[in-house]
């Protein structure tokens, strides 16, 4: 004699039967995934960036930005040997980014794209208003990596005068790029401006917010202007004291018109 449920329930060979089938159908699941996956790490070992794969781009762009700073001591010290051996090497060059010492510091002219961008994105910002207020409050909040800016101010003097494109922006730091054998000393009136190793090989610069002054420049002319014409800009000064705050922060801060007693002018 046979008994069988009558509960509506299943029996013990019923059961087997349906977690053996659900054991296979996850083995199934899995070999598929295997499947997509295998494809997607054999092209990232043949991409070029593989090595940052898997890795926090703010450590990897750390990263990045000491090994640049330490190229750029390396290779002022090269420099420094060179021109010790022959004082008039760089005279035959018209570019100091022909040596192979310095074909690995990072160029202003490349940054450049990145600058025409962030001026169409602030003169888009602006709009066609006049009044001062709603300029500066509108600027104030907006995004400054790409922007071309000039120190006016700061406690260290190395930092008065330079000029370069915005590519990183932190609570406390900027870091900008500044052209080979540029800056305030080519502005004043001297018959052969003497630059110091660092200026000539240009690349970044980390400039502290905290008691520095910044000029921006925002160019106001339609995209094809004529020759004849000169063109238009907005200039303006931002005070860094007063945006030390993350960018991400900063564009819900409400900055208030007051008189401000702890500024250096």
């Amino acid at each position: 004699m046979v008994l069988q449920s009558t509960d509506g329930g299943f029996t013990k060979a019923e059961l087997l039967k349906s977690s053996s089938s659900r054991k296979r159908r996850k083995k199934k699941k899995e070999s598929i995934f295997r499947s997509l996956i295998r494809p997607v790490e054999q092209k990232s070992g043949n991409n070029r960036h593989s090595k940052f794969y898997g890795k926090r781009t703010k450590n990897t762009f750390k990263q990045f930005i000491k090994q640049n700073l330490k190229l750029q001591k390396d290779t002022v010290k090269g420099l420094k040997k060179l021109l010790k051996k022959d004082p008039k090497c760089l005279d035959k060059l018209k570019d100091l980014a022909e040596l192979p010492l310095c074909s690995k510091i990072l160029k202003f002219e490349d940054f450049q794209e990145i600058n025409r961008l962030w001026n169409n994105y602030a003169k888009e910002l602006i709009g066609t208003t006049d009044s001062i207020t709603v300029m500066t409050s509108k600027l104030s909040t907006c995004e400054f990596i790409g922007a071309f800016v000039e120190v006016t101010h700061s406690g260290c003097i190395n930092n008065i005068g330079q000029k370069g494109i915005i590519i990183w922006e932190s609570q406390h730091n900027i870091i900008i790029v500044v052209p080979r054998a540029g800056g305030w000393r080519s502005d004043i009136s001297v018959t052969n401006p003497k630059y110091s190793y660092s200026e000539l090989i240009g690349g970044l610069r980390i400039i502290n917010k905290e008691g520095t002054r910044f000029k921006f420049r925002v160019n106001v002319d339609s995209e094809s202007p004529t020759s004849t014409e000169e063109p238009c800009y907005i200039e303006f000064e931002i005070i860094g004291d007063r945006l030390m705050v993350r960018s991400i922060d900063r564009a819900n801060k409400k900055f208030k018109n007051h008189a401000v007693r702890d500024i250096e002018l």
